[in-house]
């Protein structure tokens, strides 16, 4: 649909785009670089919006399977600055330690 005031086109039925860039590509093809690009929207307080959609068996309801892998990803998040956390010690005490060596190899 074409916003007059804008200039823009905004899809109608975004939640069906795939970001392929396959718009942007063929306009090129067409000699007309700055007729289509593809952007995320954002929300109007700044965030970006996320539209999933999960199908399931019907073992789960599909909000539990959500919830279910944002538990993982929360996780997966605490292991990893963890992890991250202790590189940057051991980084940390190699770098005092190699310091001091050369510390010392100056004072001799």
């Amino acid at each position: 649909k074409y916003e007059p005031k804008t200039g823009l086109l905004d899809i109608e039925r975004a939640d069906e785009c795939i970001y392929c860039n396959e718009c942007t590509m063929k306009a090129e093809d067409m000699g007309c670089t700055n007729l289509a690009s593809v952007k995320f929207k954002r929300s109007r307080n700044g965030t970006h919006n996320f539209v999933f959609t999960v199908e399931t068996t019907g073992a789960l309801p599909a909000d539990q399977i959500v919830l279910r892998a944002i538990e993982v990803i929360r996780q997966k998040m605490k292991m990893l600055r963890s992890e991250l956390g202790k590189l940057a010690t051991t980084e940390d005490e190699e770098m005092q330690e190699d310091f001091e060596a050369a510390e010392s190899n100056a004072l001799i």
